[in-house]
């Protein structure tokens, strides 16, 4: 009887930590080998990781090994919906402090920074149209004439686009018209698409570029269009991210920009991505791009929800 009653003590009132000294048998988180704890960290989520390195000096020197958040990165890396200039890991901090890689990258951790909210300036709250700050946004990219085709009717008429229009404003010599947009109620944008072809040869594979007279230069009234640009939102199909045409077409639209307005990309796909967005930067060499950039990875049939989210971040760096 006494046995049993010991046994029923000791399951309501654990052991203290002088028990837990003086028994051999039983073990802590003190006691416990290293190669152990890494492997019990290896199944906990990064926030636990982290309350975890506050405990001792010992906990914090195991929880921040390099090899333990290394391969938490590569594995959740390709799960990752958009990276920025900011949070794209690179090949330094991977291999020696894969800790702060992570946390910066990861939209676990860093949601804010990635999806900031709406900000709302006071000249955007002005009641009257002419008195408002509209941005200038040019949405262009090869993807418009591929599977994101129906992407800029969707975001002016789809059923449930965030967006509402309020009208049209004119171009200049044939170029640089669009249409005006308005998102979250209280965010003024004009959006000026620039397709690679017309209508008809947009029909008609293979599509060629009427953006740029040579491969070096672009056509003068998209250059004077894009001069004046308060971002860009660019364009591409998963399939044709590495293509080098598509690194030369980017590259000169944002040459022709010396405001260092920030780019949006929206890599579309079709059902599972093809490519992580990590990899997708790499692959358009975004890291010698010398202003604000961000890569989202979207299906074809979420683009304006996907679209508005980004203009969320890109209105952070509008000049």
């Amino acid at each position: 009887m006494a046995v049993a009653l010991q046994h029923v003590c000791a399951s309501f009132f654990p052991p203290t930590a002088a028990a837990f000294r003086s028994h051999p048998l039983l073990m802590t988180l003190d006691t416990l080998p290293e190669e152990v704890l890494l492997h019990i960290l290896g199944f906990l989520d990064p926030r636990t990781i982290c309350v975890l390195s506050c405990v001792c000096r010992r906990l914090r020197r195991i929880a921040s090994d390099n090899l333990l958040w290394r391969s938490r990165l590569f594995r959740e890396m390709p799960t990752w919906e958009c990276v920025a200039f900011n949070t794209q890991p690179g090949h330094h901090d991977v291999h020696c402090d894969a800790k702060k890689a992570y946390l910066r990258g990861s939209p676990y951790f860093n949601a804010p920074m990635l999806n900031p909210p709406l900000r709302t300036s006071l000249s955007q709250r002005l009641p009257f149209p002419f008195m408002r700050q509209t941005a200038r946004v040019v949405l262009c990219g090869p993807g418009l004439d591929g599977a994101a085709e129906g992407m800029v009717g969707q975001c002016i008429w789809g059923q449930h686009s965030p967006f509402r229009p309020t009208g049209l404003f004119p171009g200049a010599d044939g170029a640089g018209a669009g249409i005006g947009l308005c998102y979250g109620g209280s965010f003024y944008l004009n959006l000026i698409v620039l397709y690679r072809n017309t209508y008809a040869l947009r029909q008609t594979p293979p599509v060629d570029t009427r953006l740029q007279t040579s491969e070096t230069s672009l056509h003068p009234r998209i250059a004077s269009i894009c001069h004046l640009a308060d971002a860009f939102i660019y364009v591409v199909d998963a399939g044709s991210v590495s293509a080098p045409a598509t690194r030369t077409e980017l590259q000169l639209l944002l040459s022709a920009n010396s405001r260092r307005s920030p780019v949006l990309i929206l890599v579309c796909h079709q059902g599972q991505p093809q490519m992580t967005c990590s990899d997708a930067a790499s692959a358009m060499a975004l890291e010698t791009v010398l202003r604000p950039w961000q890569i989202r990875s979207i299906p074809t049939d979420e683009g304006p929800q996907r679209m508005g989210v980004g203009l969320q971040w890109l209105q952070q760096y509008m000049p």
